[in-house]
């Protein structure tokens, strides 16, 4: 089975829905909606199950879209898993998965889920990594792929993360990534394999961040939140949700940064 039509069922972690064809093992298919019917290609075979992509849609999704940006879709980009689906159902499908998880691995089915209706949809990712392909042109590794896609674009960075698209870059880099602060900063670093060591080619080694009235002075290559907005929408859940008071202490066993503890 390499070219089979089927009906797609729920929403699975990583972008896919799961299908389950009466002839062959369970599919986690991608570009492809909950309900719709489509025609999939299968591009992985794993013992109890493949993965495959939807390739034609044969009946498609009220929530289904066309996709914003020119480089999603079988075979391209593969960082964006929902181009194609409108962005309240989205965040609709997001919630899905992480209630799914929260029952079927932390044994809790009570908890509700809510994804914040962060806006806005696109241009919001200010730390952007872009493969570079033989040519030294910046682009994105498709789905499981070592392969580049080479973009001239990409529609959810944050313009300042996309003027080095505008540069070739040398074919022996493995990585260009681009901080652009929250507080005005600009840093491109360079890596020469994925795990490599980051070097700063661009703007300062420590950029500034601002968010609850603080300000962060952090090393440019350290975990930031990508949405400009996500910091305050956690800080502030988590403080709700501790309703802390006068003499009280807290713990932040993983503190990053130190955005909770702050």
């Amino acid at each position: 089975m390499t070219d089979v039509e089927v009906t797609v069922g729920p929403v699975a972690h990583g972008g896919h829905c799961v299908a389950r064809p009466p002839d062959g093992p369970v599919l986690f298919v991608r570009h492809a909606l909950p309900g719709e019917r489509v025609r999939v290609e299968v591009t992985e075979r794993r013992a109890g199950f493949w993965r495959a992509d939807a390739v034609e849609v044969l009946e498609a999704s009220p929530d289904r879209v066309p996709p914003p940006c020119p480089f999603a879709g079988p075979g391209r980009c593969g960082g964006c898993d929902f181009q194609h689906v409108s962005v309240p159902a989205q965040r609709a499908l997001k919630a899905a998965v992480v209630r799914e998880q929260l029952a079927r691995l932390g044994g809790r089915p009570d908890v509700d889920v809510e994804v914040s209706g962060l806006e806005p949809a696109l241009g919001w990712r200010t730390r952007v990594q872009y493969a570079v392909d033989r040519d030294g042109r910046l682009g994105f590794h498709p789905f499981r792929s070592h392969d580049v896609v080479p973009v001239d674009r990409c529609l959810i960075a944050a313009p300042a993360a996309q003027a080095v698209l505008a540069s070739r870059w040398s074919p022996a880099l493995a990585s260009v990534e681009v901080v652009a602060s929250g507080g005005g900063d600009v840093t491109v670093l360079t890596r020469r394999s994925r795990t490599g060591l980051a070097r700063v080619v661009d703007g300062p080694s420590r950029v500034r961040e601002v968010t609850g009235g603080r300000e962060f002075v952090l090393d440019a290559a350290a975990f930031w939140q990508v949405h400009p907005a996500a910091p305050a929408v956690l800080t502030e859940t988590v403080v709700g949700l501790l309703a802390p008071r006068a003499g009280e202490r807290a713990f932040d066993l993983y503190a990053g940064a130190g955005l909770f503890a702050a």
